[in-house]
């Protein structure tokens, strides 16, 4: 497609009477009325925005050769329209807005002469550039407009309150990077609080709530950033929420608003507003590495009053791989249960029970009449609950029930368990 650029006279412009702005028309003030009755008030504002500035330099009209002296407007049908009205606002006459397109005329400061345009051959050329200039952002290849923020960023003023909001919206989001709620509750507040935003820090009484001095150079404060972190998380989690500019229109309300965000430490105010410095990141603490589980059961477990053949059999239970050998591993657990248990009740003169269950009430309850020792607890609920991995039952079937597969994790958790009540077994004897 060739392009070129030329400076044409405004009398060689034609309006484009196919326009998407209105049904096509044919004649050019028959074009021009249709544009006033689509938009006759933003037509006379254009009129008079050129009026006093002239045409854009960043934005060229497109145009296409009609004949050999004349062009027809592509791009900124409305802009050559003003021009013309410009230059004879009889052309409005009839409509609403005449008398607003003489009066502009004869205080304009620019009167039209040569128009900067862009040549192309045809209307089909500037097809792909009319739809992205009119059709949205196009994923970004458009038109992008500018966000509340940005408008504001470009034209506030430096005692308005969109500027304030800015300057503090920017301080709190290198202040306190690092905090990741805080930080969402910014963009949420960027955009669509930041009037509330700026209501709030622009009172004075709400800043002295929170330490905070503005002057020319931005914000200060009389406590350091850490003081003041929770307090300032929570004002723009209140904002990214519910709360609106209606609850904070009046100084009573935005007084109430402030005394009920959480107070900074008094201790640490100083006298003198200091900038706020940015945050460091709170080192994560470290979380233990989960250690390896047992090998073996009972490490650390030392039995030495119980009848010989006990802790013979206590000692090669200790020697078995529970991951390798579960099942020798549980029937080898329920002996030394049984064993320990018998040898007590015997050299205490305790007759035995029919049951292990019995056996070990009877043990537990020469170790622990009172049933308040923390260290039984396993085993007292091991024989309250028969369904357990704690009660004897279970610990009775890895020996008698050919259909019960014990498992690595299981027996560490009854030897666990049980580990207190074989130390008071032995510990209790002479």
């Amino acid at each position: 497609m060739a392009t070129r650029y030329h400076d044409l006279e405004l009398a060689d412009l034609r309006l484009d009477g196919v326009n998407p702005r209105h049904p096509p028309e044919e004649g050019q003030r028959e074009t021009i009325a249709a544009l006033l009755r689509e938009g006759g008030t933003k037509l006379a504002e254009l009129t008079r925005d050129i009026a006093e500035h002239g045409l854009s330099p960043m934005e060229p009209l497109v145009v296409t050769p009609l004949d050999k002296n004349s062009y027809v407007t592509l791009e900124g049908n409305r802009r050559v329209a003003a021009l013309k009205l410009l230059v004879n606002p009889t052309l409005a006459d009839g409509h609403p807005t005449a008398k607003a397109f003489r009066e502009i005329a004869k205080v304009a400061n620019y009167r039209p002469g040569l128009v900067r345009c862009c040549i192309v051959d045809s209307r089909s050329d500037a097809d792909h550039w009319l739809r992205l200039r009119h059709t949205g952002e196009n994923k970004g290849a458009g038109v992008v407009p500018w966000s509340a923020e940005q408008v504001q960023r470009f034209s506030g003023r430096g005692g308005s309150q969109a500027h304030a909001a800015l300057s503090f919206a920017d301080l709190m989001a290198t202040t306190y990077g690092s905090n990741g709620q805080l930080q969402s509750d910014l963009v949420k507040v960027r955009q669509t609080k930041l009037t509330t935003l700026g209501r709030l820090v622009q009172d004075p009484q709400f800043r002295r709530r929170i330490g905070l001095v503005r002057d020319k150079d931005g914000f200060r404060s009389h406590y350091p950033a850490e003081v003041i972190e929770a307090t300032i998380a929570r004002l723009l989690t209140d904002l990214a929420g519910t709360l609106s500019v209606s609850a904070l229109k009046s100084k009573e309300q935005r007084a109430t608003y402030a005394a009920g965000l959480p107070a900074p430490d008094a201790s640490a105010y100083t006298v003198h507003a200091a900038a706020l410095t940015p945050v460091s990141a709170k080192p994560r603490s470290k979380r233990p590495k989960p250690s390896a589980p047992a090998k073996y059961l009972f490490l650390g477990i030392s039995l030495s009053k119980l009848n010989p053949r006990v802790l013979a059999v206590f000692s090669e239970l200790r020697q078995l791989e529970v991951e390798r050998y579960p099942n020798a591993t549980g029937v080898l657990l329920r002996v030394v249960l049984e064993l320990a248990v018998n040898d007590f009740l015997i050299q205490k003169g305790i007759r035995l029970g029919q049951e292990l269950k019995d056996q070990v009430r009877r043990a537990l309850k020469e170790l622990d009449p009172k049933e308040k020792d923390a260290r039984f607890q396993p085993v007292r609920a091991g024989l309250a609950d028969g369904t357990s991995v704690l009660a004897v039952r279970t610990i009775h079937a890895f020996v008698h029930n050919p259909h019960y597969h014990p498992t690595a994790a299981e027996l560490r958790s009854i030897a666990s368990n049980y580990s207190a009540f074989l130390q008071g077994l032995d510990a209790a004897l002479p």
